[in-house]
């Protein structure tokens, strides 16, 4: 029979040619993928079995909320280098910090990245974008905002939502009523971005709830983007054919900035601001909200600063503003509470500094950045329970990188989890699971011998990564610092906290912030 197009087509449609080539491809695949797992050169790289074939393993940890204890006993367990999913690697070294984050670093953010963004923003969000050059064009735009000469010019409203949230303290205090301290401490963090970015707050702390679920569904949009990183092509369909989870939140901040828009020019000035002739956004005369700043600089330049930049500046102080600050300022209550003898050095001198005169009351952000033993308090509590609790993925430049005496090859995706960082023994003391500030003082009873107490200090900060490392290191930092640096000393002088129910540690579910739960308490006023 003469071999034609049409015979071999009804050839090819026989049931048992279909499975016969199916069985032939999957072979042949099956083949390629094993052959990829023994050339592999870092197949001795330990970690989970699981992780060389499949990243449900990740996937798994994420959604039960505890990666960063994961995290940290398989590095103790392993080493520098563990794998923890294909082609997917965390490292706990402080040398691989400075290549991988460096300042002019060629490692660039990875695809998990992805996922933390919606349409409406993803030209110039500064978390997600992974063009360095871009990324640099979008920070410089916004940096000015977030400069810590411009912090004094917001003061006056985070002391507005620290005099609501007395007010409540002193009720729950009159009552001897319990309360959740990490979500009150939310609360407090969500009023004060409201404040400085919109001019008012929202109203969380009067109202004592989550006002429309927002923070909960904050925290959904943060589990989903953690999750569908892995899966970076599944949510690029995903956010196409449905609503992003951020996107309610992104459409009630639409309406704010549309609220500030339509209102009169008379109305929108109504604030105390004296005369800036030469606009100089860090004139302390200044007391303007961001909202308005950002509306100023679109009116003034709408090409540069598009009305995409004006919804982004909001966007990314309302996702980001709360969770990290609300998440120190509950492991510094906690631990102050859990360490008395901490505790009450803090509060000597916040009233030796108050009887001298050195510090106000509400005591300003100049004022707490000079009190030493408060600095090294929120350094302290900013290590031991920092707010991200995943590694900061980056992806092996061209050409590859050694790390940790391990060639990796370009494309090979690394990162450095704060947990991690946070509790290496060789930089913070063997003692790194123990709330000490005096480690940031140069007092230490586990000092390396071989190093000087500024050596030790210098490396400390140089594996400190609350904030993250390099460029891309927290634009809003600054503003977090300043709700922390204000808010600690009216906290110490007139309260104690009483905990509920003993616990050893804050507990904690990491979704990529690692929020507290269960953290109750009784405040007592003084």
């Amino acid at each position: 029979m003469a071999l034609t197009e049409d015979n071999v087509l009804a050839l090819i449609a026989q049931p048992r040619t279909i499975l016969l080539l199916s069985l032939l491809g999957t072979i042949i695949c099956t083949v390629s993928w094993v052959i990829g797992l023994i050339r592999d050169p870092l197949r001795s790289i330990p970690g989970p079995t699981v992780t060389r074939y499949t990243a449900l393993w990740y996937l798994r940890k994420i959604y039960k909320g505890e990666f960063h204890h994961e995290s940290i006993r398989l590095h103790e367990k392993h080493g520098k280098i563990v794998r923890i999913a294909p082609n997917m690697y965390s490292i706990d070294d402080i040398d691989a910090a400075k290549t991988i984050y460096g300042h002019g670093t060629k490692f660039l953010k990875a695809d998990w990245y992805s996922s933390w963004t919606a349409p409406a923003v993803w030209s110039v969000n500064l978390f997600a974008m992974q063009d360095a050059k871009a990324h640099g064009v979008v920070r410089r735009q916004f940096a000015k905002y977030y400069s810590m000469t411009s912090m004094v010019h917001y003061e006056g409203y985070v002391d507005d939502s620290i005099r609501v949230f007395y007010r409540q303290l002193e009720a729950f205090s009159g009552a001897r009523r319990a309360l959740d301290m990490g979500a009150w401490l939310q609360y407090y963090a969500f009023d004060v971005i409201g404040n400085i970015t919109f001019g008012k707050a929202f109203g969380y702390l009067d109202r004592a709830e989550d006002i429309n679920n927002m923070i909960a569904k904050l925290d959904q949009s943060n589990l989903y983007s953690a999750l569908m990183g892995l899966f970076p092509s599944a949510h690029a369909l995903i956010v196409r054919v449905a609503e992003s989870p951020a996107q309610v939140m992104i459409d009630y901040i639409k309406d704010l900035i549309s609220q500030e828009k339509a209102k009169p020019k008379a109305v929108k000035d109504d604030k105390p601001i004296q005369e800036n002739k030469n606009n100089d956004d860090n004139n302390p005369a200044r007391t303007e909200a961001f909202l308005r700043k950002f509306l100023t600089a679109h009116d003034r330049d709408p090409l540069t600063f598009t009305s995409t930049h004006l919804l982004f500046g909001c966007v990314q102080n309302i996702f980001a503003g709360s969770d990290t600050t609300a998440i120190a300022l509950s492991s510094i209550i906690f631990h102050l509470t859990r360490n008395p003898s901490c505790l009450a050095k803090l509060r000597e001198e916040i009233n030796a500094a108050a009887a001298d005169g050195t510090i106000s009351d509400p005591v300003t952000f100049a004022q707490s950045q000079s009190l030493p033993y408060l600095q090294a308090v929120i350094k302290e509590a900013l290590r031991i329970n920092p707010a991200v609790g995943l590694p900061l993925v980056r992806v092996v430049p061209a050409g590859g990188a050694m790390l940790c005496g391990e060639f990796f090859r370009e494309g090979t995706v690394v990162g450095i989890n704060p947990w991690v960082a946070h509790y290496n023994k060789s930089i913070f003391g063997t003692d790194a699971h123990v709330f000490r500030p005096e480690r940031w003082l140069g007092q230490g009873q586990d000092k390396d011998k071989d190093k000087t107490e500024s050596s030790q200090t210098s490396s400390m900060d140089q594996y400190f990564l609350p904030f993250g490392l390099g460029s891309r290191t927290c634009i809003g930092k600054n503003i977090s610092l300043l709700e922390i640096g204000k808010l600690v000393p009216q906290l110490v002088r007139n309260f104690d906290f009483e905990l509920v129910s003993r616990q050893d540690a804050l507990a904690g579910q990491n979704h990529w912030f690692v929020k507290p739960y269960g953290f109750e308490v009784i405040p007592c006023k003084l």
